[in-house]
């Protein structure tokens, strides 16, 4: 590679794509210019009901975490948002299987808590 200063027609900085001799570049660029459809379907009312669960449930855990002390107790372990209750266990598995058990029809919201807090930065 050919490094410069400026960028070139694509927005590249520093590389000069005509000398560019990487050896699976004469595979990859085809590839990557070829032309991609987007088709938008209806959902099946299956799937739109489960989304709507698993919205609902997740707007529920998010309206009560702080209250019911989530993070304060349950550091390390998965969590289950489902039916208005909050189900907790060490594995991902078992609060899904736990979440089934108790609320069949309805789609579990399943997290995991950090075992230590994070912080977390968010910039434009």
């Amino acid at each position: 590679m050919v490094f410069t200063g400026a960028r070139d027609e694509r927005g590249s900085k520093g590389v000069d794509l005509n000398r560019l001799t990487v050896p699976f570049a004469a595979s990859y660029y085809p590839s990557m210019n070829q032309q991609v459809t987007i088709e938008e379907h209806e959902m099946p009312p299956d799937l739109a009901r489960m989304f709507a669960q698993g919205r609902r449930n997740l707007l529920w855990f998010s309206e009560n975490a702080e209250r019911l002390g989530v993070y304060q107790n349950c550091r390390g372990r998965y969590v289950a948002a489902v039916g208005g209750e909050l189900l907790v266990a060490e594995t991902p598995e078992e609060v899904r299987a736990l979440a089934q058990r108790k609320h069949p029809e309805e789609m579990p919201h399943v997290r995991y808590i950090p075992r230590e807090k994070r912080y977390r930065i968010y910039a434009n």
